[in-house]
């Protein structure tokens, strides 16, 4: 018998999929955030995961016609709960403010 326990495999970040749409737009990251009304900057640092895709930034890529609002906060969501679902993500940040951890 195995008695093996396989963590599930958090999501990748939704920057992975925003930086292939706009690859498949044939924008480069400069143009993209032209069009989306956003600073490179931050655009770079979603795409590298670092920062995470606000319903402000859901709500242009929609209006660029680049998926809707809903399919990039359900992917935000998805990888956000998986992170503190996993191991070291969310049980410990809970179990340091004192409140008990659901049981599985």
């Amino acid at each position: 018998m195995n008695d093996t326990i396989t963590t599930p495999a958090v999501p990748s970040h939704p920057g992975e999929t925003l930086k292939a749409t706009i690859e498949n737009h044939g924008q480069s990251v400069a143009s993209a955030a032209r069009v989306l009304g956003l600073s490179r900057q931050f655009l770079h640092r979603v795409i590298a995961g670092k920062r995470s895709i606000t319903v402000e930034t859901a709500m242009r890529l929609d209006a660029a016609n680049w998926g809707s609002a809903e399919f990039w906060m359900a992917r935000q969501a998805g990888h956000d709960i998986a992170r503190a679902r996993a191991p070291s993500g969310g049980n410990a940040m809970i179990a340091a403010k004192g409140v008990p951890a659901r049981s599985q």
